[in-house]
Order: C-alpha cells, then structure tokens, then sequence
C-alpha cells in the first residue's frame, strides 16, 4: 500500500484530480455569475418595459380626461406594494 502511494502514477493521477476539481470549481463559479448577471438584466429590463406601459396608460387616461382610471391604478399598484411589503416584512405584520 505504502509502495502505490509513492508511485509516480498515483501521483500524476492525484495532481490531475486536484487540477480537474480546481478547473470544474473556477468555471461553475464564473457560470453561475455570469447567469446571475444575465437574470438581473432581464428583471431591470422588464421592469422597465412595465414602467413605461403603465405611465403610456396613465397618461392616454389622463388625455382622455378619466381621472377614475388614473385612480384606480394608482389604488391598484399601491395595493399591491402594501401587500409586497407586508408579506416580505413580518415586523409589519404586528
């Protein structure tokens, strides 16, 4: 047993592994951020597409004088924010 760990192939062989694990561990690291970047990007883009319909929206109802579909969106969106907030936050809850 003594003689294999001394051998020159097991060795190589765990040099290898260490090279294999250290190369695996270094490239899912940089997958996962770049992923992690690409996501971000995605929700900020999104995001921003909504903005821009709900403020197209607001304002076409604000053209056309329906001051009560101005209202009720606004109403709707801070629902919604409450809610967010008061389901993200426990200290809220009290």
């Amino acid at each position: 047993m003594r003689n294999m760990a001394n051998s020159l192939a097991f060795k190589l062989f765990s040099l290898l592994l260490l090279i294999g694990a250290v190369v695996f561990i270094s490239l899912t690291s940089v997958i996962i951020r770049a992923n992690s970047r690409h996501v971000m990007h995605e929700i900020i883009l999104s995001a921003r597409r909504t903005n821009a319909l709900l403020l197209r929206s607001m304002r076409q109802s604000m053209l056309h004088n329906r001051l009560e579909d101005v209202a009720q969106t606004i109403g709707i969106l801070g629902s919604r924010r409450l809610s967010a907030s008061w389901a993200a936050n426990p200290e809220l809850r009290t």
